[in-house]
């Protein structure tokens, strides 16, 4: 039996399975544990696709892949600038950006600028979807955001 066979299901929603996962709840283990257990779960319910979120659980996507499902991995920015790591963390997380890229079938981003980055670091596309909100007029120019 497959440790994530543990996974407490919550809820459903149009063929869609909530489910509560187990981690090593540390800083530095408690997402990539729960991201591999979470992927040895979708090997077993075999979903229509698996979607990764945050590029250091990329590497894993080759999980889902070798299992014949599809693997999208939604980037939301660069973990190694967060103020949490130090700087074997940080360094750690910069190595992994080629392997995480590499794995997934297919790569979004919520950031135009971290889509260029990704297309010019390592060769692949990403579809840069933004976060589903229509800003208001008042907001101004969306370049001066964008930028930032």
């Amino acid at each position: 039996m497959l440790p994530s066979s543990n996974f407490a299901v919550l809820a459903t929603h149009r063929g869609m399975t909530l489910r509560r996962g187990w981690s090593l709840r540390t800083k530095r283990l408690d997402t990539i544990s729960h991201t591999f257990l979470s992927i040895l779960a979708a090997c077993r319910d075999r979903p229509d696709v698996i979607g990764l979120h945050n590029y250091p659980n990329g590497p894993l996507a080759a999980i889902g892949r070798l299992a014949g499902i599809p693997v999208v991995l939604h980037l939301h920015g660069f973990e190694w600038g967060l103020g949490k790591w130090n700087r074997l963390d940080k360094a750690i997380l910069r190595l992994l950006l080629r392997p995480a890229m590499a794995a997934p079938n297919a790569l979004t981003s919520v950031s135009k600028i971290q889509a260029e980055f990704v297309r010019k670091a390592t060769g692949r596309e990403v579809l840069h979807i933004p976060n589903g909100v229509d800003p208001p007029p008042w907001l101004g120019d969306l370049d001066r955001v964008d930028a930032l």
